[in-house]
């Protein structure tokens, strides 16, 4: 091989190898923002109501395609109680068999929105393409769980359920709700991977309910103390998000602080 040959060849191989790096340097972020409708905390004896705001982002440091979510874990600050084991519920077979008509009055806790690309993997340029869906979300059976309805239809009608299980948390959270993403919403057609870029939802509902001769007012969400931390008195929140398309584990976080 001559030596021009071979400069040009060690050329290529070291705009590969950049190229290579290039990819593997991109960072996935996940922006977490969860807000309460008031930062005055209510007691144990006299709870708060609240409705909280939850938005999930995630992206790439480098502008590039995010990898699919296939689970996401959501922890809730010490201090706040959900009431969910008191309210109505649905199933998330009623859902996927009827919609939203399917659960009973009552059931219905929050709404929302999601956006997603279509066709990014890791690395790769975001597509162009996005679907966009809104969200319902429905009390699940005795309370353990919390059902979201996705709806779209460009350019794929999607009319699905998903399930993110509630459960005790140790400290210095309360609760955590566990989602997974079921497979096929990750790749709608094989291979072809849908990135959940965006996911927003508005929780908060009450329920009125006879207490002898009393009708009581019930929430959905409640806070009952103002725990305190390093960083001072706030609720924290987390969530911590694995991947069908890329290895390891990404978390977001963010504190509101209260009183």
């Amino acid at each position: 091989m001559s030596p021009r040959r071979v400069v040009a060849t060690l050329a290529l191989a070291c705009a590969a190898t950049l190229a290579l790096a290039s990819v593997a340097s991109a960072a996935t972020t996940a922006k977490l923002n969860i807000k309460l409708s008031s930062s005055k905390a209510g007691t144990s004896k006299k709870p708060k109501a609240v409705k909280l705001n939850f938005e999930l982002a995630v992206d790439t440091d480098d502008g590039t395609s995010p990898p699919t979510t296939k689970e996401t874990v959501v922890s809730f600050s010490k201090g706040i109680k959900f009431n969910s084991n008191i309210f109505p519920s649905c199933t998330l077979a009623a859902l996927n068999s009827k919609g939203p008509s399917g659960c009973v009055k009552g059931s219905k806790v929050g709404t929302g929105s999601a956006l997603a690309l279509v066709g990014g993997s890791p690395g790769e340029p975001k597509p162009s393409t996005t679907e966009a869906l809104t969200v319902t979300a429905f009390n699940g059976p005795q309370g353990k769980s919390l059902l979201l309805y996705l709806s779209g239809d460009t350019p794929a009608a999607i009319n699905q359920a998903i399930e993110g299980k509630l459960t005790k948390a140790s400290s210095p959270f309360g609760y955590q709700l566990d989602v997974t993403i079921p497979p096929n919403l990750q790749q709608p057609v094989p291979g072809l991977f849908a990135p959940l870029i965006d996911f927003k939802v508005n929780t908060g509902a009450t329920l009125k309910k006879k207490k002898g001769k009393k009708t009581v007012k019930i929430n959905y969400i409640e806070t009952t103390s103002c725990p305190s931390g390093a960083a001072g008195k706030g609720w924290p929140f987390k969530a911590d998000l694995t991947f069908a398309n890329d290895p390891g584990i990404v978390s977001g976080a963010t504190v509101q602080t209260c009183s």
